[in-house]
């Protein structure tokens, strides 16, 4: 934290630099940006960053490395079992960074603006409960790419009051695929382009719940994704999807001659191509 400290304190861009080895994490680390003078800071993260295997160890904190209204971090980063959280926080660049058997998210962007994250490496137990890989809530123009995930859960998880998220290049392994999880604030003007969903539960899907509310989803494009399950696929629903394709396939679904698809609905699903209904 000394280094956080003086590196806030300075008027200009600095580094601050993990040296090569293997660390383990007996506490979790917050880094607040409230009071930071600096243009932006870069961590550079060359060693192998190791949390406790007992979830409890954390105490009531979530996180291991929480970032709280920052502006213009960028950071290279390389640790198993290393949960990353970025709140209020704004121009942020994570890359490069692998994460291997958190004990809850992965990757968590909450209440951020113009977020960059490439390159990224998430891998956990197929059989592990909350173990997204990203986590978008609440944020806006942020942008995902080249990212490799296999995970228990969803490999990108988008919940409310996500606006402007940009999906491309991405490898989904075991998990639930890119869910969107819509409550009351709404979701609107996602895309997803050149994604491959491997033995997934499923590809790209809306969660919602059966009640009285104002929510709303909404100019959302899935293009270029390949499907390679190997298992059957049945009882997926698409509902209130919204907005223009750029191209008339709007939908298309490519389910396997050897491994079918049953029991798929789409429910008040209305998009059009040049302003014509599909």
């Amino acid at each position: 934290m000394l280094a956080w400290n003086s590196a806030c304190g300075l008027a200009d861009f600095s580094t601050i630099t993990v040296l090569e080895g293997q660390f383990l994490l007996k506490t979790a680390l917050k880094f607040n940006g409230q009071s930071c003078k600096c243009s932006g800071v870069t961590f550079d993260f060359k060693s192998t960053i190791v949390g406790p295997s007992n979830f409890n160890a954390l105490g009531n904190v979530e996180t291991w490395f929480a970032f709280d209204g920052v502006t213009g971090v960028c950071g290279l980063v390389r640790g198993p079992r290393m949960t990353l959280r970025l709140t209020n926080s704004m121009n942020i660049v994570i890359n490069g960074v692998t994460s291997i058997n958190s004990q809850f998210y992965h990757i968590v962007i909450d209440g951020c603006k113009n977020v960059k994250v490439q390159g990224v490496k998430v891998s956990a137990s197929g059989s592990s409960p909350n173990t997204d890989g990203i986590h978008v809530e609440s944020s806006m123009g942020v942008t995902i790419l080249s990212t490799n995930i296999g995970i228990g859960d969803d490999c990108v998880s988008i919940g409310e009051g996500t606006t402007n998220l940009w999906i491309k290049d991405m490898k989904c392994g075991s998990g639930h695929g890119i869910r969107k999880e819509v409550n009351e604030a709404g979701v609107q003007n996602i895309t997803v382009k050149t994604a491959t969903f491997t033995r997934t539960y499923n590809g790209v899907g809306i969660k919602s719940w059966d009640r009285p509310s104002n929510v709303f989803v909404g100019n959302d494009l899935f293009e270029h994704i390949i499907m390679d399950y190997g298992v059957n696929i049945s009882g997926v629903t698409y509902q209130d999807i919204h907005g223009s394709s750029a191209t008339p396939a709007v939908v298309k679904f490519g389910c396997s001659p050897k491994y079918h698809c049953k029991d798929i609905k789409l429910e008040d699903v209305k998009l059009t191509y040049k302003n014509q209904a599909s």
